[in-house]
């Protein structure tokens, strides 16, 4: 995976995304250290890096579905007090960041959990 996005170019992302998709910009935070991507739920922070192992872009996207689902319908507690951060909700909020930023095919699916794959290749990219 490449990983050659800059700090800047990160952060001009979220903001189409955001702008495009009708949702407020998350917060960034860029880290030399990070070897994949995260989404704070309640900080509405994503952190990434250029050490990502999926590389910065598709990390951003992944975490950006995240954000989008956060925003949108806040994640419910399920029984037992775990959330299903990768359900449906979130496969589709994926599917419809990836569409929006330069179509599903382009999207390296296989860096996502087999669950996701499966859903995603049910459906049709």
């Amino acid at each position: 995976m490449s990983c050659s996005m800059s700090r800047t170019e990160a952060a001009e992302m979220i903001l189409l995304l955001s702008s495009a998709l009708g949702v407020s910009a998350p917060g960034m935070r860029w880290s030399d250290r990070a070897r994949r991507g995260r989404y704070g739920l309640v900080s509405m922070l994503i952190v990434v890096g250029p050490r990502c192992w999926r590389g910065a872009e598709a990390s951003i996207l992944h975490e950006f579905a995240h954000h989008v689902v956060n925003v949108r319908n806040p994640y419910r507690w399920e029984r037992g007090g775990r959330i299903n951060h990768h359900g449906p909700d979130f496969i589709e909020a994926l599917r419809l960041v990836v569409s929006e930023w330069y179509g599903m095919a382009s999207y390296p699916w296989g860096t996502e959990y087999a669950s996701i794959r499966r859903s995603v290749a049910g459906a049709g990219k």
